[in-house]
């Protein structure tokens, strides 16, 4: 889109008018998020200019209690998951939107450090528990986590927050939170830009609860599909390479759940 209409688009959302996120247009948040700030110019413009993008990394911090506090059934919970999603994977295509990330010390560290708390049985102003899990789109976080873990830049900024250690966290006792944000997080996990992310699976589909085991047994299965319907072209010779390889660990791993 032109200049002309990008600065239109952008006082449409409301996002500059007004605090208050229930007054935002999600719809045409959503339609700057999945076109013109693909664009690095028109990001860094945008956030050197206004407050745009930092009111909505203030909506999405988990102890702003905003997103976190949105209650699961309510009228725009889905749509604040779907833009959180297209957020995340928008900062991560450019390096201006990677630097927006690398300045921001708040969602995923927070994030990070609540479910640590929380594993360690810190439940105490803890806005990330079970009853939360069911009542908040807190949950929505782990599909955050997921879009990360969809590029290697995403990777990247996981890494730089320790995120992986937290999930590893998960495996190391049985408490039913930690059993819950595993189950949540299995299916949220791409295989292709990590060892840390086929690891996390492998562990999954040996653990000693049954419930982990076949939840890693079905989505590695579903991701074998997803595979098989996107085989890259084969001029491409390095993803090519890539999808094989990923293609032969998957089959290894679901042989091996055979004999379970």
């Amino acid at each position: 889109v032109d200049d002309l209409e990008f600065r239109r688009m952008v006082y449409d959302s409301k996002v500059l008018q007004t605090k208050n996120f229930s007054s935002w247009n999600w719809n045409v948040i959503q339609e700057l998020l999945e076109g013109p700030l693909l664009n690095g110019k028109q990001l860094d413009e945008l956030v050197k200019s206004t407050k745009f993008i930092r009111r909505l990394l203030i909506f999405y911090r988990p102890l702003r209690l905003r997103f976190s506090n949105v209650n699961k059934g309510s009228r725009l919970s889905h749509r604040y998951i779907q833009v959180g999603c297209q957020f995340f994977r928008t900062l991560t295509s450019t390096s201006v939107g990677m630097k927006i990330l690398a300045d921001d010390t708040k969602i995923i560290p927070q994030l990070a450090s609540l479910l640590f708390r929380s594993m360690e049985r810190n439940t105490t102003d803890n806005i990330i528990n079970i009853n939360t899990l069911k009542t908040k789109v807190v949950d929505g976080y782990f599909k955050f986590v997921g879009v990360l873990t969809q590029s290697s830049n995403g990777i990247t900024y996981l890494k730089k927050w320790s995120f992986f250690t937290v999930i590893y966290k998960m495996f190391e006792n049985s408490c039913p939170i930690s059993l819950k944000f595993l189950l949540l997080t299995l299916p949220e996990l791409d295989l292709k830009y990590s060892g840390h992310c086929r690891t996390i699976m492998g562990k999954s589909l040996v653990y000693p609860q049954e419930d982990i085991r076949i939840q890693a047994t079905q989505n590695l299965g579903e991701k074998l599909i997803q595979l098989h319907n996107s085989n890259p072209m084969v001029s491409d010779i390095v993803k090519a390479r890539d999808f094989s390889n990923l293609q032969r660990y998957s089959m290894e791993m679901l042989t091996r759940q055979l004999y379970d």
